[in-house]
């Protein structure tokens, strides 16, 4: 189980504790940076904002894959308190939607500079966000129905981040 919050003290206690909640943050600046890039009206500094805001995702993505990646490798006693939590799992499916703004950040500002052989990264790095969105699309609400508590008084809109990863994806 989590550890209480009394324990915060403990030497990685930041890396025990994070959850993918924190991908949201990324599908929101990735799609903020393509909607800036592609804004009808123009404006000064335009694609360097958009590109600075996509930077800025590409960072996110890569420090919260690491701590995620660490909190499963050093903490693996918080894989299955993750999994039964009714809120914390719906979030897993925000990771392959914030790869994927990566990748659609890495087609419109990286490709145009440095050419077509990284089109082949950004296919790869697609088939990697559709495994995971699929797991997400199907794992979570299987979880859902057998091993978590839901009922319609806590229905929200985060029991869509599961089911739509592989919209996203697509």
């Amino acid at each position: 189980m989590l550890r209480p919050f009394t324990r915060l003290h403990e030497p990685l206690a930041f890396v025990r504790q994070f959850t993918p909640n924190w991908f949201a943050m990324i599908m929101g600046t990735g799609v903020l940076a393509q909607v800036v890039a592609k804004m009808p009206l123009l404006f000064t500094g335009q694609m360097l904002l958009a590109e600075g805001l996509w930077w800025l995702t590409v960072m996110l993505f890569g420090v919260f894959s690491l701590l995620f990646a660490a909190r499963l490798l050093l903490f693996r006693d918080t894989l299955w308190p993750m999994l039964d939590h009714p809120v914390q799992s719906m979030f897993l499916g925000a990771i392959p939607m914030g790869l994927v703004q990566v990748i659609n950040g890495l087609l419109l500002f990286v490709v145009p500079l440095h050419g077509a052989a990284l089109v082949t990264l950004a296919h790869g790095l697609w088939w990697l966000a559709l495994v995971l969105a699929l797991g997400a699309a199907l794992g979570v609400p299987y979880l859902m129905f057998t091993r978590q508590k839901h009922v319609l008084e806590t229905l929200t809109g985060v029991w869509l981040l599961p089911i739509v990863a592989p919209e996203v994806v697509a």
